[in-house]
């Protein structure tokens, strides 16, 4: 029987408001990051993570030096250089504040910076030597084979936290395939969060740099600096160079983020591949951030997961991501 509108509205209100309480959990950490692994990478830090904050400083940016690399849905990214270190990434999200997202839509801020933060846990659980091994090698991770649905992906992911590394951790289901995972593809490193002060920056920049906004099919995309508006947010990533993908490469990280409980959202786009590295993180979702979703969770071929162009698909993606890159044949089936 279909749906009355009354109840399609409630439904919808529902959705709305379940939404809302995800874009409030937080995911910013005023630690400052520094070369080693985070101090903790348990299982609440996992079911709420946190991205450090950068130990460089906006002051310390020659924008005479950066050039735009890229904008798009979610924010603006530039490769800069802060003093004579670089050259680097950095982004800036459009959307300072979670109620300024459209309807159903994420925040791309909170998405990054928590997939961020938990690659990093992530690789620090890889890294890990328990104490009571008597050689210094690493254990690998054990995780079920072929996770299907929510429950599994969640098992799998929560079984890199620091509880379960430090114990044998074992299928529910004594006849449930395991898998050992003991290497972490490569990932554009992040080097943390940085409080973006329009009033500071903005001042200092030469106009073929400054971050305008892009129409990006029917919508309108800029910094919303409604009601004084200043603080926005800004992430600061490895620079990864342009370069041809490899179909391998590419479906190795893939079936290692499927193994790991993420999912890539709706519509991931080739763009957001440089060198067979991911180098935007809002093309995954982990299982506890808003916008995962079992129908888009599974061991990605190269195919699936390099497509698109920059303007297909906008408002199911949530926008173009900002870097190019070329993709190689696709015409493989991934290795799972």
């Amino acid at each position: 029987m279909p749906r009355l509108p009354e109840e399609s509205d409630s439904f919808h209100q529902q959705s709305e408001r379940r939404r809302l309480r995800f874009l409030k959990v937080p995911f910013l950490d005023d630690t400052i990051m520094d070369d080693g692994p985070p101090t903790t990478w348990g299982i609440d830090d996992f079911g709420v993570p946190r991205l450090r904050k950068c130990p460089f400083t906006l002051e310390s940016i020659n924008w005479e030096r950066a050039r735009i690399l890229g904008r798009g849905m979610d924010g603006i990214v530039w490769r800069v250089y802060f003093g004579d270190a670089g050259p680097y990434a950095l982004k800036l999200f459009w959307d300072g504040d979670p109620h300024e997202v459209p309807v159903l839509g994420y925040f791309a801020a909170q998405r990054e910076c928590q997939n961020a933060a938990l690659l990093q846990m992530i690789r620090a659980s890889l890294d890990y030597v328990p104490c009571d091994q008597g050689s210094a090698d690493k254990r690998p991770v054990r995780v079920l084979a072929n996770p299907t649905d929510w429950d599994q992906a969640r098992a799998n992911f929560f079984a890199f936290a620091e509880e379960n590394r430090k114990r044998e951790w074992a299928s529910p289901d004594p006849k449930e395939p395991i898998e050992a995972v003991g290497d972490m593809p490569r990932f554009a490193r992040c080097y943390g969060w940085l409080q973006f002060n329009c009033s500071e920056v903005l001042p200092r920049m030469p106009r073929r740099v400054y971050p305008h906004g892009v129409d990006v099919g029917k919508h309108r995309r800029t910094l919303r600096t409604e009601h004084n508006r200043d603080k926005f947010i800004a992430v600061v990533y490895e620079y990864v160079e342009s370069g041809e993908n490899s179909t391998e490469l590419v479906e190795k990280v893939a079936r290692f983020l499927w193994l790991a409980g993420f999912c890539f959202c709706s519509t991931p786009l080739a763009q957001n591949w440089k060198n067979s590295v991911l180098v935007d993180y809002s093309d995954i979702i982990g299982p506890h951030s808003y916008g995962w979703q079992k129908l888009y969770y599974r061991c990605r071929a190269a195919r699936e997961v390099l497509k698109g162009s920059l303007n297909d698909n906008v408002e199911a993606k949530g926008g173009p991501r900002p870097w190019t890159s070329k993709p190689s044949s696709l015409d493989s089936k991934p290795a799972c």
